[in-house]
């Protein structure tokens, strides 16, 4: 059997475009705030023909069925979220593609079960980052959200708590998770303070464009060409929606999962816990 840097080269090829289309969707989103729907249809489309094609050629079927009922269980998971308005159909689709094209890893056991956990953590520490980013991008919201804070009480309590049980945790290390847990309770407030300021907006209804989410909107969907020529008829001004840009989180979390073995992993995160 064909082999690339000793994997096999399905597996290599289903991982080079794993890894790739997740770093192409992840930069776009960046740069647009959406995926473009052709990118995880092709990763999932390509993922179902490659392992049926690897069903052909060794006779072993785990791998395409795998695939078929990872990449299902990631979808209906995605839509659940989309459904919900906690994602955009572009990450709902890239997830579900993820499962498609690397149901198996050799050497990685649960492969998909440790990016599933690993896209969560990988997840938590990209909204943080991003939502840091976004607060202190601007100057007029900046100067709100640190007003904001320092008026707030229990803001002022987290920072307190935090930097008490992070000097308790170079004697015990079950103070480091207080620590952040008290550090999480300060960025729920910040967070909520960069949702206000920063993620909604009320602009000129000249100025919406193609893509755009109406705050009013329960699912992350962009108005389209028509839609906004009939909101131009009926408002001078709407108020516009943006999320956390989420797509590179799925490249680190993917990028993570493949250099760690998957027990490594576990007891890495079970260490922080306990």
């Amino acid at each position: 059997m064909l082999e690339i840097f000793g994997v096999n080269a399905f597996f290599a090829l289903a991982i080079a475009t794993a890894l790739s289309g997740t770093l192409i969707a992840g930069v776009w989103d960046l740069l647009t705030t959406e995926i473009p729907d052709e990118i995880p249809y092709f990763m999932a489309s390509f993922g179902i023909f490659l392992w049926f094609i690897y069903m052909l050629k060794t006779g072993s079927t785990i791998e395409f069925l795998t695939s078929l009922f990872i990449g299902s269980i990631f979808l209906i998971y995605g839509y659940v979220l989309y459904k919900t308005g906690q994602w955009g159909s572009g990450d709902s689709a890239l997830l579900a593609s993820i499962g498609y094209l690397l149901p198996v890893i050799p050497r990685i056991d649960f492969f998909p079960l440790h990016f599933f956990i690993n896209l969560y953590v990988a997840g938590a520490f990209w909204i943080i980052i991003y939502s840091l980013a976004a607060g202190l991008a601007f100057k007029q919201a900046r100067k709100k959200i640190l007003k904001s804070l320092r008026n707030n009480l229990r803001a002022k309590l987290s920072v307190a708590f935090s930097i008490m049980f992070f000097i308790l945790s170079f004697f015990d290390k079950n103070m480091l998770l207080a620590s952040l847990l008290f550090l999480l309770l300060l960025f729920y407030d910040y967070g909520k303070l960069v949702e206000r300021y920063v993620f909604r907006r009320r602009i000129h209804a000249s100025k919406l464009k193609v893509g755009d989410v109406l705050a009013n909107s329960k699912l992350w969907v962009g108005v389209t060409e028509d839609e906004i020529k009939e909101i131009r008829k009926k408002h001078g001004f709407v108020e516009i929606k943006e999320g956390v840009r989420f797509g590179l989180a799925f490249f680190i979390a993917l990028l993570f999962t493949l250099i760690f073995n998957g027990s490594q992993i576990v007891n890495f995160y079970l260490s922080i816990l306990f």
